[in-house]
């Protein structure tokens, strides 16, 4: 069945070549009969070192299904609309920030709807990408393996993405894609 979130990613025309291409955006969550609350800000990552005590942070851990979705899309559309401004930092950031909402929601309720599953592939996708840019290769590519798993399916976008070309040096891919 098709997954109802867009999976195509459109060339940011204006961007410099470092920046890579424009991030997969994803529908906004369904509206549910849950009122909802005052979404949580994400916290920010760790630094290179930082004991976390925990792999997932308090807020985090509190949130429902719904505002696990809808944070996950809110900072998904943040981080668009960095990479819109070019400011890529600031958007690879926030993808970062999309896949820990994804992983969650992922973790603690993996009977995700096909609307989910779509969000959580694009979160983890464009989190794959901000990793490969990040220098770090492998961690991008186990991001990868995760969306596919979740349901990303574009093979053309995998190989013609210019934020995973070093993703695609890895001989792993090669084996991985076969």
């Amino acid at each position: 069945a098709p997954v109802p979130a867009p999976v195509a990613r459109a060339p940011v025309t204006s961007a410099p070549a470092t920046t890579g291409s424009a991030p997969i955006t994803a529908a906004p969550p369904a509206n549910t009969s849950t009122p909802p609350s005052t979404p949580t800000p994400p916290k920010t990552p760790p630094s290179a070192g930082e004991a976390t005590g925990s792999s997932v942070e308090p807020a985090i851990g509190d949130m429902s299904r719904q505002e696990l979705a809808k944070q996950m899309a809110a900072v998904e559309q943040q981080g668009v609309q960095f990479m819109e401004q070019q400011k890529p930092a600031d958007g690879y950031k926030s993808f970062q920030d999309a896949a820990r909402f994804a992983r969650e929601l992922q973790r603690r309720f993996p009977d995700l709807s096909p609307k989910e599953k779509g969000g959580v592939n694009i979160a983890l996708y464009n989190d794959a990408c901000a990793l490969a840019v990040g220098g770090d290769a492998k961690a991008a590519l186990a991001a990868l393996k995760e969306a596919v798993t979740t349901g990303f399916a574009d093979t053309n976008l995998l190989e013609s993405d210019a934020d995973l070309a070093t993703v695609r040096s890895l001989p792993e891919f090669e084996a991985w894609q076969k």
